[in-house]
Protein backbone atom coordinates (compact mmCIF):
# COMPACT_ATOMS: atom_id res chain seq x y z
CA UNK A 1 0.00 0.00 0.00
CA UNK A 2 1.15 3.71 -0.74
CA UNK A 3 -0.04 6.46 1.59
CA UNK A 4 -0.51 9.91 -0.14
CA UNK A 5 0.07 12.89 1.65
CA UNK A 6 -2.62 14.48 2.99
CA UNK A 7 -1.56 17.83 2.18
CA UNK A 8 -2.23 16.87 -1.78
CA UNK A 9 -5.76 18.77 -0.78
CA UNK A 10 -5.06 22.13 -2.56
CA UNK A 11 -4.03 19.87 -6.18
CA UNK A 12 -7.35 18.17 -5.84
CA UNK A 13 -9.07 21.31 -5.79
CA UNK A 14 -7.59 23.27 -8.66
CA UNK A 15 -7.88 19.45 -10.11
CA UNK A 16 -11.69 19.69 -10.04
CA UNK A 17 -12.12 23.12 -10.48
CA UNK A 18 -10.26 22.85 -13.99
CA UNK A 19 -12.58 19.91 -14.90
CA UNK A 20 -14.88 22.80 -15.09
CA UNK A 21 -13.26 25.65 -16.57
CA UNK A 22 -11.03 24.19 -18.94
CA UNK A 23 -14.13 22.77 -20.99
CA UNK A 24 -16.13 26.02 -21.24
CA UNK A 25 -12.91 28.20 -21.89
CA UNK A 26 -11.81 25.58 -24.94
CA UNK A 27 -15.70 24.83 -26.25
CA UNK A 28 -16.05 27.73 -28.81
CA UNK A 29 -12.19 27.08 -30.32
CA UNK A 30 -12.83 23.66 -30.61
CA UNK A 31 -16.51 24.34 -32.12
CA UNK A 32 -14.90 26.64 -34.76
CA UNK A 33 -12.33 24.63 -35.24
CA UNK A 34 -14.82 21.11 -36.32
CA UNK A 35 -16.94 23.71 -38.40
CA UNK A 36 -14.02 24.80 -39.97
CA UNK A 37 -13.36 20.93 -40.83
CA UNK A 38 -17.10 19.99 -41.85
CA UNK A 39 -17.72 18.72 -38.64
CA UNK A 40 -21.05 19.13 -36.71
CA UNK A 41 -20.18 22.20 -34.09
CA UNK A 42 -22.49 19.72 -31.37
CA UNK A 43 -19.64 17.31 -31.30
CA UNK A 44 -16.99 19.59 -29.45
CA UNK A 45 -20.00 19.37 -26.79
CA UNK A 46 -19.55 15.31 -26.84
CA UNK A 47 -16.01 15.93 -26.65
CA UNK A 48 -15.83 17.37 -24.04
CA UNK A 49 -18.54 15.63 -22.43
CA UNK A 50 -17.81 11.99 -22.93
CA UNK A 51 -13.83 12.58 -22.76
CA UNK A 52 -12.34 15.97 -21.36
CA UNK A 53 -14.27 15.91 -18.39
CA UNK A 54 -13.97 12.18 -17.27
CA UNK A 55 -10.54 12.37 -17.51
CA UNK A 56 -9.52 15.29 -15.27
CA UNK A 57 -12.38 13.38 -12.71
CA UNK A 58 -10.45 10.37 -13.05
CA UNK A 59 -6.79 12.02 -12.74
CA UNK A 60 -7.51 14.35 -9.81
CA UNK A 61 -8.76 11.18 -8.49
CA UNK A 62 -6.00 9.10 -9.33
CA UNK A 63 -3.36 12.20 -7.76
CA UNK A 64 -5.81 12.70 -4.67
CA UNK A 65 -7.68 9.63 -4.06
CA UNK A 66 -10.39 10.51 -1.52
CA UNK A 67 -14.31 9.81 -2.22
CA UNK A 68 -15.50 13.33 -0.41
CA UNK A 69 -13.21 15.50 -2.51
CA UNK A 70 -14.78 13.77 -5.58
CA UNK A 71 -18.25 14.55 -4.31
CA UNK A 72 -17.34 18.36 -4.15
CA UNK A 73 -15.20 18.52 -6.78
CA UNK A 74 -18.98 18.06 -8.88
CA UNK A 75 -19.62 21.59 -6.87
CA UNK A 76 -16.24 22.77 -7.77
CA UNK A 77 -17.00 21.86 -11.68
CA UNK A 78 -19.77 23.41 -11.71
CA UNK A 79 -18.59 26.30 -10.52
CA UNK A 80 -15.53 26.69 -12.79
CA UNK A 81 -17.29 26.20 -15.73
CA UNK A 82 -19.84 28.69 -15.31
CA UNK A 83 -17.26 31.34 -14.08
CA UNK A 84 -15.41 30.78 -17.33
CA UNK A 85 -18.67 31.06 -19.04
CA UNK A 86 -19.54 34.13 -17.52
CA UNK A 87 -16.33 35.60 -18.22
CA UNK A 88 -16.64 34.89 -21.70
CA UNK A 89 -19.64 36.47 -21.90
CA UNK A 90 -19.14 39.43 -19.63
CA UNK A 91 -16.05 40.37 -17.55
CA UNK A 92 -17.81 42.51 -15.61
CA UNK A 93 -17.85 40.81 -12.62
CA UNK A 94 -20.03 43.45 -10.94
CA UNK A 95 -23.00 43.30 -13.88
CA UNK A 96 -23.25 39.43 -13.10
CA UNK A 97 -26.70 37.91 -11.12
CA UNK A 98 -27.64 34.29 -10.28
CA UNK A 99 -29.82 33.94 -13.60
CA UNK A 100 -26.92 34.80 -15.57
CA UNK A 101 -24.82 31.89 -13.76
CA UNK A 102 -27.73 29.70 -14.41
CA UNK A 103 -28.36 30.28 -17.87
CA UNK A 104 -24.51 29.68 -18.07
CA UNK A 105 -24.84 26.28 -17.03
CA UNK A 106 -25.05 23.35 -20.02
CA UNK A 107 -27.42 20.24 -18.89
CA UNK A 108 -25.20 18.14 -21.04
CA UNK A 109 -22.19 19.51 -18.95
CA UNK A 110 -23.68 19.19 -16.20
CA UNK A 111 -25.42 15.45 -16.34
CA UNK A 112 -21.61 14.60 -17.35
CA UNK A 113 -20.27 16.42 -14.18
CA UNK A 114 -22.14 14.30 -11.80
CA UNK A 115 -21.76 11.34 -14.12
CA UNK A 116 -17.92 12.27 -13.93
CA UNK A 117 -17.99 12.84 -9.88
CA UNK A 118 -19.65 9.25 -9.55
CA UNK A 119 -16.46 7.93 -11.89
CA UNK A 120 -13.99 9.48 -9.71
CA UNK A 121 -15.41 8.10 -6.35
CA UNK A 122 -14.99 4.56 -8.35
CA UNK A 123 -11.76 5.53 -8.89
CA UNK A 124 -10.72 6.34 -5.25
CA UNK A 125 -12.38 3.11 -4.04
CA UNK A 126 -10.68 1.35 -6.60
CA UNK A 127 -7.34 2.31 -5.50
CA UNK A 128 -7.97 2.71 -2.26
CA UNK A 129 -6.55 -1.46 -1.38
CA UNK A 130 -3.25 0.40 -3.84
CA UNK A 131 -3.10 3.95 -2.46
CA UNK A 132 -4.75 5.57 0.61
CA UNK A 133 -4.78 9.18 1.93
CA UNK A 134 -3.31 9.61 5.21
CA UNK A 135 0.19 8.84 7.36
CA UNK A 136 1.26 5.22 6.89
CA UNK A 137 1.25 3.35 10.45
CA UNK A 138 4.81 2.32 11.79
CA UNK A 139 6.15 -1.18 10.87
CA UNK A 140 5.43 -3.02 14.31
CA UNK A 141 1.80 -1.59 14.21
CA UNK A 142 -0.76 -3.98 15.42
CA UNK A 143 -2.59 -5.22 12.16
CA UNK A 144 -5.99 -4.88 14.11
CA UNK A 145 -6.35 -2.05 15.91
CA UNK A 146 -3.34 -0.20 14.84
CA UNK A 147 -1.36 0.21 18.27
CA UNK A 148 2.36 0.57 18.09
CA UNK A 149 3.94 -2.53 19.41
CA UNK A 150 7.19 -2.04 19.33
CA UNK A 151 10.19 -4.94 18.66
CA UNK A 152 9.29 -7.01 21.93
CA UNK A 153 5.56 -6.82 22.50
CA UNK A 154 4.05 -10.13 21.35
CA UNK A 155 0.64 -9.52 22.63
CA UNK A 156 -1.15 -5.93 22.31
CA UNK A 157 -2.72 -4.56 24.94
CA UNK A 158 -5.18 -2.69 23.19
CA UNK A 159 -6.90 -5.47 21.29
CA UNK A 160 -5.73 -8.69 22.70
CA UNK A 161 -4.27 -9.90 19.25
CA UNK A 162 -1.21 -12.14 19.29
CA UNK A 163 1.57 -11.39 16.79
CA UNK A 164 3.37 -14.33 15.35
CA UNK A 165 6.45 -13.37 16.30
CA UNK A 166 8.76 -14.55 12.65
CA UNK A 167 12.00 -15.80 12.87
Amino acid sequence: MRYVPANRWPLALIGYTLAGAVPAAVEPALRNLLANQQIHPGAATAILVNLVIPLFFVATAVIYPRASFAVGGVALAFIGFAVTRLVQLNPLFWHWNLGMFLSRLNPFVTVSTIVSGAIAMATCFATNPLRRVGVPPPPNACHNCGYDLGANILQCPECGEVRIKEL
